[in-house]
């Protein structure tokens, strides 16, 4: 898990490039920035409390754009979305997977992960998939998230084909189409909850005062509209994942990609993250995905498939 949300951190930022280095302190400020306009927070002074400094404000911040507005502005770009979320484009979501194969080469023999998956879903539809530990669930996870390549067979999100994209594309496609929700909720310790929701968008189109609002919204569509302010060692554990939740659907995404996003919830928890995921995942069309061993969370999907030997096989 440990090298797989580093892997997930690191596609995160790759796009943002030379324009934003990934430490603490450059993050508060430009999170600061975006979320009062003026004034920021130091991580800490002298005394190990939280500072605060004068911010360049949110126009400084999207001075020059970012790598996805490369990616973006060529006419006819793989890339090119809106995250206005216009109820054509919702309509039309779709993933479509052919003949996915995931071979892992050892020292001993080549083992195959993923011997032929098929699979096709469209905008709102959500599939719980289970099986045992070992069997390739996070692996089919993470190629249709577009981090890891797939050893054979085709997987098109809008009918592109994410790995057909060069990096840069990649990563802005990934920032744009795909939300992932994971066991830990990784939110950031220094910044607040609506900071939080917001870390996409620094890889993506930038934030403005209507992405600030879709954030607030989200947040209070979970009920956490109290908790804008909080820190994530203030709120608890179910309040992190709503968080999470939050964080992955700020680009309304396409695919939604939840990889054991209860495993760490007492069971009412696990049961309020469970409805959360559909509800969300349904009123923005989003395709959701969710890998779990909890047989009374996939129960509460629609569409549950097992994935043995390699395959999805109907449960």
């Amino acid at each position: 898990m440990c090298c797989t949300t580093a892997t997930w951190w690191s596609c995160t930022f790759d796009a943002v490039g030379e324009r934003l280095a990934f430490c603490v302190e450059p993050l508060n400020r430009t999170l600061g920035a975006i979320a009062h306009g003026t004034n920021v927070r130091s991580p800490t002074d002298d005394t190990g409390r939280a500072t605060v400094q004068q911010a360049p404000g949110l126009s400084n911040f999207k001075k020059g754009g970012t790598m996805q507005d490369q990616a973006d502005d060529r006419p006819g770009s793989a890339v090119q979305s809106s995250a206005s979320g216009d109820a054509a484009t919702l309509a039309g979501r779709t993933l479509q997977v052919r003949g996915l194969t995931k071979d892992y080469a050892t020292a001993a023999e080549v083992v195959h992960v993923l011997r032929g998956v098929d699979l096709t879903l469209n905008g709102g539809e959500a599939l719980a998939v289970t099986g045992p530990s070992g069997s390739g669930k996070s692996t089919l996870l993470y190629i249709l998230g577009a981090i890891e390549e797939p050893t054979s067979g085709t997987v098109r999100i809008d009918d592109v084909d994410p790995f057909s994209l060069n990096e840069a594309e990649r990563a802005a496609f990934r920032n744009r189409h795909i939300g992932f929700v994971f066991q830990d909720h990784h939110l950031l310790p220094q910044l607040t909850v609506l900071e939080n929701v917001l870390v996409p968008l620094l890889a993506g189109p930038g934030v403005d005062e209507a992405a600030e609002a879709r954030a607030r919204q989200l947040l209070k569509r979970v009920g956490l509209e109290h908790r804008v302010e909080h820190r994530p060692a203030e709120i608890s554990g179910g309040e992190r994942q709503r968080v999470a939740v939050c964080r992955a659907m700020i680009n309304q995404p396409t695919l939604l990609l939840a990889d054991e996003p209860t495993g760490n919830l007492d069971p009412s928890n696990s049961a309020a993250i469970g409805d959360l995921l559909l509800e969300v995942a349904a009123e923005q069309s989003a395709i959701l995905i969710c890998v779990t061993h909890n047989m009374e969370l996939a129960a509460r999907f629609p569409q549950h498939k097992q994935l043995r030997e390699g395959r999805l096989h109907d449960a």
